[in-house]
């Protein structure tokens, strides 16, 4: 008669599986990646919020011939100008932003100086500050865009004299072109804000 032999275990035996280092090592390894992603990301958006005054060398469009003609503008001549056509406009080189930004740059303070004057001399005139992009970048970020910069330059004639009551932002962004978007020339000419009497 054959003999069947049987394992018995015994109650305390542990079974073997994975050690621990074999799960915890890629658990480890998606940690660290995780963390290295979310420092890269972190520093990435801590420089594009970083305002930097726009000069020729920060605007998109600094090649020779791409920026439109800056104009001397004194208090007089804009009030001129809006008493001809109604409205007034300053190019990306006379009054502009950093790029993406906000931000009025410093050399746009001499034109709005004069804005200022000019809105101070003829009390009588309600204006809409007009902000204007170009299409670089989605429709909504350049609504936005453009908004803030007509509040920037309101903000700017408010705080040298002239009364709020008499301005009100609008915002076209990208909507009322001056220029085709298809060239650097033409993109230039629609970075633009208007000041237009109502």
């Amino acid at each position: 008669m054959a003999t069947e032999k049987v394992k018995v275990y015994e109650e305390g035996e542990k079974k073997k599986g994975l050690p621990i280092w074999a799960w915890l090592l890629p658990l480890l390894l998606l940690l660290a990646l995780g963390i290295w992603l979310f420092s890269r990301s972190h520093s990435n958006n801590e420089t594009a919020n970083t305002a930097v005054p726009a000069t020729d060398q920060t605007k998109p469009d600094n090649s020779p011939g791409t920026q439109p003609q800056t104009r001397n503008w004194t208090a007089a001549s804009i009030a001129d100008a809006i008493k001809q056509n109604g409205r007034v406009g300053f190019n990306d080189s006379e009054v502009h932003f950093a790029t993406a930004s906000a931000a009025l740059a410093g050399d746009s303070q001499a034109v709005l100086d004069q804005v200022a004057q000019a809105l101070k001399d003829n009390s009588g005139w309600k204006m809409r500050v007009v902000g204007h992009t170009d299409s670089t970048g989605s429709t909504p970020a350049n609504d936005t865009l453009s908004q803030q910069r007509a509040q920037s330059v309101m903000a700017y004639l408010t705080s040298h004299g002239v009364d709020s009551g008499r301005l009100r932002v609008e915002a076209e962004g990208q909507h009322q072109p001056a220029a085709t978007n298809a060239t650097d020339t033409g993109r230039a000419e629609n970075r633009r804000v208007e000041l237009i009497k109502d």
